[in-house]
């Protein structure tokens, strides 16, 4: 029988849920029951530890001072004035270099604990532990995953850039799960050799829509799904439900995803809209597939350089719903304009909620428009997107031969 690849992986685990989570969730349990045992590392307020099945734990950990970890201090203590000698001299912050080396110990001890030595790290943030494990442990194959942060923030990544050049350059294999995202990191260090590896959706939890679906619809329904932030478009969003519902009588509106500061004006948006615009926050898998199963439209006008690659956008694409989405981030990677749906440039930095609303009109008032649009976004989710595919391309972002080498 053939031995198992054995990777110990630091990122979020859902709840809470969010794209990257869902990803670390969905592609886990694919590759756990083939040929990998996986053992996930949450950074969190707690601990626990969970057999999610045969070949897949979770240990959800805190990354505090506490007696164990002190003990790490003592026991790597020659290590430890190596990394201070090593990185101190790197120009990093105070408290991210201590919160790095404490998370470094921890993740360390897992790693001789599980005998694992390939470790995988996701969010750009995150890793910032990876120069102080690699001293901790020399021979470790890294894999790091990394996302928006270096455009979103790149006065912080500039100002610390001596250090993140070091996180790249003491990662054996880069992901990042956009082009755009990927092209973020020349900030740091040009001509990175990154993988795109796009967060896949599971096919078989959306359905492609009959033909009949689109045809003669009384009532249009349009979808927002993400979390209550500005960044993520909620302000904008508000403002196109107002005045699409106050235009026409044939449309509705639902906005959900995860709480967040403007759920309260969501809320109140909703509360005096008679019916027209419907809120649900913190919803399961089962009732995000209904929503987007039922759905006419859905909108995704995300501000500035947030997102990746929206994941609602890419199960809209799955259940054959055509698109209105903003042209920040990779969202563009995932729709055409005019093809998949439209792509709405940002104006002077802003939603543009008029031509927004023209797109919805447009949609709303050719039935086959959005047929033929639904048919085509199935058809690239089928081609790009599927978790199939992401599988195949994470097992391989993990794996390396007998010299450490793909």
């Amino acid at each position: 029988m053939q031995k198992r690849k054995k990777v110990l992986i630091v990122a979020h685990y859902p709840p809470p849920y969010g794209g990257i989570s869902s990803h670390i969730r969905d592609v886990t349990q694919r590759l756990s029951n083939k040929d990998f045992s996986i053992s996930i590392l949450s950074f969190e307020n707690k601990f626990k530890e969970i057999q999610v099945n045969n070949f897949l734990k979770l240990f959800r950990v805190c990354n505090k001072i506490s007696l164990r970890v002190s003990l790490f201090y003592f026991i790597n203590i020659m290590k430890i004035l190596k990394i201070f000698k090593t990185l101190w001299k790197k120009k990093i912050s105070r408290r991210n270099f201590f919160s790095s080396l404490n998370r470094s110990l921890i993740v360390n001890d897992y790693l001789k604990k599980l005998d694992i030595n390939t470790l995988a790290v996701y969010g750009t943030e995150t890793g910032g532990l990876i120069p102080f494990i690699k001293i901790l442990k020399k021979d470790l194959r890294i894999c790091f995953t990394y996302y928006a942060a270096p455009i979103k923030d790149n006065n912080f990544f500039l100002k610390y850039i001596d250090f993140w050049k070091e996180v790249f350059l003491s990662s054996d294999k880069l992901s990042s799960s956009s082009k755009y995202c990927a092209e973020g990191a020349n900030i740091i260090l040009k001509n990175l050799k990154t993988e795109v590896i796009y967060v896949g959706v599971e096919l078989n939890r959306f359905r492609l829509k009959d033909d009949s679906f689109f045809l003669d619809k009384k009532i249009k329904k349009v979808l927002f799904v993400g979390r209550m932030l500005e960044e993520m478009g909620v302000n904008a969003v508000i403002e196109i439900a107002k005045k699409m519902t106050n235009l026409r009588k044939d449309i509705t509106f639902n906005i959900i995803g995860a709480s967040g500061p403007l759920s309260d004006k969501v809320k109140k948006l909703s509360n005096i809209s008679q019916g027209k615009i419907n809120h649900n926050f913190d919803v399961s898998d089962d009732e995000l597939n209904n929503y987007i199963n039922s759905c006419d439209i859905l909108i995704a006008p995300t501000v500035g350089s947030h997102a990746c690659m929206g994941v609602s956008a890419k199960e809209a694409l799955a259940s054959g719903v055509p698109v209105v989405a903003s042209n920040s981030g990779g969202l563009p990677e995932a729709i055409e304009n005019g093809v998949e749906g439209f792509v709405v440039p940002l104006k002077r930095g802003s939603i543009d909620v008029n031509e927004f609303c023209n797109c919805i009109n447009h949609l709303c008032d050719n039935d086959k428009k959005r047929l033929d649009m639904g048919k085509k976004g199935r058809i690239k989710a089928e081609k790009l997107f599927s978790n199939n595919i992401t599988e195949k391309k994470v097992s391989s972002f993990y794996t390396f031969d007998s010299n450490g080498i793909q």
